[in-house]
């Protein structure tokens, strides 16, 4: 706590410090339905007046005090202030890559705070939420800021398949041998993050090795070298932030002991209001060199999007047989997919308000209708799709309809094969002159390997497929499951793709005793390519999986 001793000895201040440590110790873990209540609890608990700007003897009326702190430095008189009031300007990451995009909203300034003032203060933390809130993202940007004069920090990604010894080993790398104590390198204080806490898997005794580690070593700051005399080896300025989903639903449960170790935070999914000021920001600042009717037209896309979703999730929810369709959990990165498509247009491309809300189309219908398997459902999308086009932008100029709903609808960027121009997502109008195109991109291929030609005929279907496959192998960290019939052309298409975009194809190829240690030496290789800069489609199919460890 921060404060002269006039401050200190304030009753009146003294106890709001005490709510807001309540609201954020005990309540930290309560899941966003019981916020409400618990919230009603300590207001009558604390028997203070409610006014709508609260001062230090008094709390605020308005919303929850989850939506409010304590603000015992920058605001005199001392008063509770809204989140909200932290909330900065979005700046995009130069240079601009979405997986780095951080948009300041409530959920993320607060989050950075715990994470700030917890891990100064030598505590160590756990973020629990569903996927798509943010917690990776948000550790990750507060790693990137940290003082690397006092400061360093290490990721380890549990999975099904990370062993105490997997842990040990990183571990050792980052620190050494001071005295009788190990420490971190350089005299520095270690951020360890751990993600996906709770993938290791259950041991027939009901342990998750890794995690039983990690306890011991917490609560003792010691573990023991696993080969020679079975030493002691005492650790001194580890801190531990970690991030996980919730239990259950197939998900592991980890041992109650080992969570009361960390200050423990449920991370909520954002609100409506978060997701509009997310996605607005992005879509705003990326068209900014546009023209103004673009602009306008852009300003509409998220809440439009936004309805669109939520109606079509109603309609169309997952079930067993359709296991791979959107859900609410999935919502944050669904929308994500659609900016990224939306942010490699150029303002030279996209003149006019059609052209814009056309690509958005093209976008919806790649996000959603293409993980559709029943053509019931491609006809539910598009049918819902035009009563959204309909009321933002058709009933204010009937002439767009035309342009926007015209099919087919295909967009990509092959220009790249011509050195003497660049790559621009753009509409390619017509089967043609994707055709013409992919037949030219198909002969170079077949010149090229002569041993292992591809015979294809690129009809209008194979064409679409092609585009869509394209498409995502040009996306930043772009993947994708192609799920089909044997000899429905998934791999064909995919080197053609592959080949198109100037990429090195990887493969793996089994050997009668193919095992997981081979897999691992075949990945090097890829890393190694990799790392020479040059951009690889790694193409791995069912046939390939000989164990199920493969996949972790």
């Amino acid at each position: 706590m921060h404060g002269n001793k006039s401050t200190v000895e304030d009753v009146d201040v003294m106890e709001s410090l005490f709510v807001f440590a309540l609201i954020w110790s005990v309540g930290a873990s309560i899941i966003d339905g019981d916020r409400p209540r618990f919230d009603q609890f300590v207001k009558q608990l604390s028997q203070k007046t409610l006014v709508n700007v609260a001062g230090k003897n008094k709390l605020p009326k308005d919303e929850t005090l989850f939506d409010y702190y304590f603000d015992l430095i920058k605001r005199m008189p001392m008063q509770w202030t809204p989140w909200s009031k932290q909330v900065t300007e979005y700046v995009p990451p130069q240079p601009f890559e979405f997986s780095k995009v951080i948009v300041s909203t409530i959920d993320t300034v607060r989050n950075r705070y715990f994470l700030h003032h917890l891990t100064q203060s030598g505590n160590n933390i756990l973020f629990v939420g569903e996927s798509g809130t943010a917690k990776t993202n948000t550790i990750q940007n507060y790693l990137l800021h940290i003082d690397r004069e006092k400061y360093s920090a290490v990721n380890i990604n549990f999975s099904s398949r990370t062993t105490s010894l997997n842990v040990q080993k990183t571990l050792m790398d980052n620190i050494e041998k001071r005295g009788p104590v190990w420490s971190p390198l350089n005299g520095k204080k270690l951020l360890v993050f751990v993600d996906d806490l709770n993938m290791p898997q259950v041991d027939t005794y009901g342990t998750q090795q890794p995690i039983a580690l990690l306890k011991f070593l917490t609560e003792r700051n010691m573990m023991y070298e696993r080969e020679g005399d079975l030493e002691a080896i005492h650790t001194k300025s580890l801190f531990w932030i970690a991030a996980m989903l919730p239990p259950g639903r197939g998900r592991n449960y980890v041992d109650p002991r080992f969570v009361s170790l960390f200050a423990t935070f449920n991370v909520i999914f954002p609100s409506k209001d978060s997701l509009l000021r997310i996605y607005s920001s992005i879509l705003k600042c990326h068209t900014e060199q546009f023209n103004g009717e673009v602009q306008m037209a852009a300003s509409q896309l998220t809440p439009m999007t936004m309805s669109f979703y939520q109606s079509i999730t109603e309609r169309l929810p997952p079930t067993p047989s359709k296991f791979h369709y959107c859900n609410e959990a999935a919502s944050l990165l669904t929308h994500k997919q659609k900016k990224k498509g939306l942010c490699q247009s150029l303002p030279s491309k996209y003149t006019t308000s059609s052209s814009f809300v056309r690509l958005w189309r093209n976008e919806i219908l790649r996000v959603f209708g293409d993980r559709m398997n029943v053509q019931e459902d491609k006809d539910l999308l598009e049918k819902n799709l035009l009563p959204a086009l309909l009321q933002q932008f058709f009933n204010t100029d009937p002439t767009l309809q035309t342009s926007v709903l015209k099919t087919p609808i295909l967009f990509g960027s092959f220009e790249q094969n011509n050195s003497d121009t660049i790559a621009m997502y753009q509409d390619l109008k017509d089967y043609s002159n994707v055709k013409m195109v992919f037949e030219e991109v198909l002969r170079k291929y077949n010149l090229e390997n002569n041993g292992n030609k591809i015979r294809l005929v690129l009809f209008e279907d194979a064409l679409e497929h092609i585009v869509r496959i394209h498409r995502i192998l040009k996306l930043p960290r772009g993947n994708a499951l192609l799920v089909g019939v044997g000899g429905s052309g998934k791999q064909s298409l995919t080197k053609l793709a592959t080949f198109c975009c100037n990429y090195d194809l990887f493969e793996i190829k089994l050997t009668r005793n193919y095992c997981e240690h081979d897999f691992r030496e075949d990945l090097k290789k890829l890393y190694q390519k990799l790392g020479t800069g040059k951009d690889c489609t790694f193409l791995f199919t069912d046939a390939q999986v000989a164990t199920s460890r493969f996949w972790n």
